[in-house]
């Protein structure tokens, strides 16, 4: 069985005509579990938040922050990848 891994994965507010949007992947760190990745996100929010925002140039701003499992992430990149 492999290990799963989490990673922080924030969706940005604002809307494309096309009825997408902006989301940032944090892969600098990657947490053993669900709990990690949540303790990681309450002891460093404000840097975490603030360097989401230079991402951006400060032109957006974070509608939510999540911990999600790192196989979803690569499923919905490998949806979007093939829909395109």
């Amino acid at each position: 069985m492999t290990k799963e891994f989490w990673m922080l994965l924030s969706i940005m507010n604002g809307q494309y005509g096309d009825g997408s949007f902006d989301i940032m992947i944090y892969n600098i760190h990657s947490f053993e579990t669900k709990y990690e990745c949540s303790t990681f996100l309450r002891e460093n929010r404000d840097q975490y938040i603030t360097s989401v925002l230079k991402h951006y140039e400060y032109k957006k701003t974070i509608q939510r922050i999540l911990c999600v499992p790192e196989k979803t992430i690569t499923d919905y990149l490998s949806r979007k990848l093939k829909s395109s």
